[in-house]
């Protein structure tokens, strides 16, 4: 039987071999474009930032805006 109680989502952390909580998107609108390693790319579509994050950590950054031609 299904639990009506929310299910947090996990990530695997390799170094310790266990599975931790994970720390979703930096914003609610973010998506997710890609990912490498530990390291996750968000695509805020509201403003148009790119954001690295750890989802393991909860760190995040955003990138810089690309210099126009």
């Amino acid at each position: 039987m299904l639990s009506d109680r929310p299910h947090l989502p996990l990530v695997f952390n390799n170094a310790e071999s266990s599975w931790n909580p994970c720390r979703l998107a930096p914003g609610p609108t973010a998506v997710l474009v890609a990912s490498s390693g530990s390291l996750v790319l968000y695509h805020a579509p509201d403003t148009g930032a790119l954001v690295v994050a750890n989802p393991l950590t909860g760190a995040t950054r955003a990138l810089p805006a690309p210099q126009p031609p």
